[in-house]
């Protein structure tokens, strides 16, 4: 786990998921180690992971104080430009390969002819890309996420546009309807008042009158026709809203000729003044239309809502509200190209990124087919078959590589030395007393790990059931040590029920896997197979960096074990 500190990472993280190592981010350690307070943040994080068997190695670090503090601290690794500021591939390339290349050509010369792969051909292209550009799954991941995350963020303002763009295209035509409505009211108020007026002046019916004034005074058609259409082009210059004011105008105007048509009509019969209103009760008539009769009063009013002044009022009315869908319709038009203009730009834009973010996810999963998996799988069949294994693929895959051919080039030098006749453990399989006292002597077991191992009561087990059966257990033990440890490990019988097991390129970090490992021997054979009588082991632990020391690490080994025995056997002991 890269950057642990930083971002998302948390303490339930180091539960949950299987990481191998944990790396303390740079700015998290330099910003701990600069407070008193929170370097103890930094111990417990390394108790927790050597808890879980997990390595810590700390980023950031420049100077000897702070590789100090974390030495004391119990941090396993640390790195940083203390120890070497970053240098070009081509400074470091070759001193990373240099002894890989070594272990490459004796492997070679040890095969003899060179073995024909059919898949290598597959792996030039990559390998060839691969040593040419040094490219690793992280640095890889973090282009392709960004570029990803870059072109998602575009993809939903491009979204955000494209709908805002539809909805802007519904608002216009919504705003055209709404305003073609308001126009068509005006009319229709203008023509309502005009047929109320003229049924009172024909019939004289107060029904008419009544329906008159409502419209004018309480409905009022008209006037929110122009106050609604003021609020719908709000901001908008157009000249619609003019010509529906000037419609406005000419129908108040006309309203004062329908009054006086009114009035007259009223003056010609004995009407109720009370219920009138003000408007027609105020209004004074003059003395020529009061010297007028009955019918003369009415031929007045008949003339004045039908006659050719009125209807030229009313053409105004009607050429102005005209004028007013006429504009209605011309501004529409505009503002539906220039959205469609805009909309059409939005959509190639969007499709342009989603292209490209669909190139990127494909050029993702090449990098993964080309640079991990392929190389992997490559990996996996080298390691079955015990071959060694060209580097190819990511960065890491290379490393991973170069480390298992340095194990593998070992192992094969190791080999040379134990020949299977005189090294051997007759009855197990095992390495012998021999091979043990020929690795003491060439490894380094300042990086390895030293295991004792006793079978409890094995005495008794030879005792009860007799030496065949006894055989029958060394060879389950056997069994179960190399089953639980790994193929790199090297497991010795040194005769009797005594054995060995050195684990290669551990420390101390890893006690609680080395536990797990013992505690899953020992259930293995508490519950035997094939009638075989339960068993255990009882071993003694140290390993290579361990702290206060008081021998060589094979006597401290046979310290740790024979703790073990005093604590009640069937265990494991660390020094």
């Amino acid at each position: 786990m890269d950057d642990f500190g930083t971002g998302y990472s948390s303490l339930n993280m180091l539960s949950r998921l299987p990481i191998d190592v944990l790396k303390l981010d740079m700015k998290f350690t330099q910003t701990a180690l600069a407070n008193k307070k929170n370097v103890e943040m930094i111990g417990i994080i390394v108790d927790i992971a050597n808890h879980l068997g997990v390595p810590v190695v700390a980023e950031g670090v420049e100077t000897i104080e702070q590789l100090t503090a974390l030495r004391k601290l119990g941090c396993d690794f640390v790195q940083g430009y203390y120890f070497s500021a970053p240098v070009p591939a081509e400074t470091f390339k070759p001193i990373l390969m240099q002894s890989q290349d070594n272990i490459h050509d004796s492997a070679k010369a040890n095969n003899g002819q060179k073995e024909k792969n059919p898949k290598k051909k597959q792996l030039s292209f990559v390998k060839k890309l691969s040593e040419r550009f040094s490219v690793s799954v992280r640095s890889a991941s973090l282009v392709f996420v960004l570029a990803a995350f870059i072109l998602a963020i575009s993809l939903f303002i491009e979204d955000s546009m494209v709908n805002y763009g539809y909805r802007s295209m519904e608002n216009a035509s919504e705003r055209y309807i709404l305003s073609q409505q308001s126009a068509t009211d005006l009319g229709i108020g203008s023509d309502y008042l005009t047929s109320e007026v003229r049924s009172f002046v024909i019939t004289g019916n107060l029904t008419h009158l009544q329906n008159y004034f409502e419209e004018a005074a309480s409905t009022q058609l008209r006037d929110k026709a122009v106050s609604n259409l003021r609020t719908l082009l709000d901001g908008y210059d157009n000249k619609a809203l003019g010509h529906l004011s000037e419609a406005l105008n000419y129908s108040n105007e006309l309203m004062e000729q329908e009054y006086l048509a009114m009035r007259l009509v009223l003056d010609t019969a004995d009407y109720d003044e009370s219920s009138l209103p003000e408007v027609l009760r105020t209004m004074e008539l003059t003395p020529e239309q009061i010297s007028l009769s009955s019918e003369e009063k009415r031929a007045l009013a008949m003339d004045l809502v039908y006659g050719e002044v009125y209807m030229d009022y009313k053409a105004k009315i009607k050429d102005n509200t005209d004028l007013c869908t006429q504009e209605l319709i011309t501004e529409s038009n505009r503002e539906r190209i220039r959205l469609d203009r805009n909309m059409t730009w939005l959509l190639r834009l969007q499709s342009i990124l989603t292209i490209i973010l669909m190139t990127v996810i494909l050029i993702f999963a090449v990098f993964v087919n080309g640079w991990i998996r392929r190389p992997l799988a490559h990996m996996v069949e080298q390691m079955k078959a015990k071959k060694f294994i060209d580097p190819t693929g990511a960065a890491e895959l290379r490393f991973v590589t170069n480390t298992y051919n340095t194990i593998f080039e070992e192992n094969q030098r190791t080999h040379e030395h134990l020949t299977y006749g005189n090294q051997h453990d007759e009855l197990t399989g095992l390495y012998n007393r021999s091979a043990y006292n020929l690795m003491r002597t060439d490894l380094d077991m300042s990086h390895n790990a030293l295991l004792l191992v006793d079978v409890d009561k094995f005495k008794s087990i030879n005792d009860t059931y007799g030496h065949d059966v006894g055989d029958l257990v060394l060879k389950r033990v056997a069994e179960v040590l190399t089953y639980s440890f790994r193929a790199t490990d090297l497991v010795f019988r040194l005769g009797g029920d005594e054995f060995v097991v050195i684990m290669n390129n551990v420390d101390s970090s890893m006690s609680l896997v080395v536990q797990r490992k013992i505690e899953q021997a020992n259930v293995m054979l508490q519950k035997p197979t094939n009638d075989l009588p339960p068993t255990s082991l009882s071993v003694g632990v140290a390993f290579g960096d361990r702290k206060n020391p008081e021998g060589d690490i094979f006597k401290d080994a046979d310290t740790a074990l024979y703790r073990m025995k005093e604590k009640g056997r069937c265990g494991c002991y660390i020094f």
